[in-house]
């Protein structure tokens, strides 16, 4: 009897211990705090980072040949330059409303190429492939300035 009561004791605040750790995983930091804002970001990235893994691996590999590029290399980019596209398009219609949704609670704006280039940062995409977005974008906001 005795040894069944300390099984069941320990069952039981193993339990609780769990319940506790499990619970603390799922508390949602105080709004607006840096913490926060990285939490939610991961909240919405993370399952489109899932969604886009084999792709976003394939153009790291094809970013990283693009520092001595081939001619081959240079005729392969016009097909990677699609598939970048369609990751973009996705990213701005799915990830960055629900974003501007999380900013819109702490009253700042973002921007998609900000959001966009940090995104692509953390799945170890290059500086240069970065330094792309940052200048594609400088020039849309030009041309729609211009407009």
């Amino acid at each position: 009897m005795g040894f069944q009561k300390g099984y069941i004791m320990r069952t039981s605040l193993f339990c609780v211990a769990a319940l506790l750790l499990t619970g603390c995983a799922t508390i949602e930091p105080e709004p607006c705090t840096s913490e926060w804002v990285e939490w939610r970001t991961s909240q919405i990235t993370d399952s489109f980072s899932r969604q886009y893994r084999s792709e976003l691996l394939d153009m790291r590999r094809f970013a990283t040949r693009l520092e001595n590029p081939s001619p081959l290399i240079l005729l392969e980019l016009t097909s990677r330059l699609e598939e970048f596209r369609t990751i973009a398009t996705d990213f701005s219609g799915n990830v960055m409303p629900e974003l501007r949704s999380a900013v819109d609670q702490c009253g700042t704006p973002t921007q998609f190429a900000t959001a966009f280039s940090g995104f692509l940062e953390g799945q170890g995409m290059p500086e240069t492939v970065l330094s792309w977005i940052d200048e594609i974008a400088t020039t849309m906001e030009a041309l729609s300035q211009d407009s």
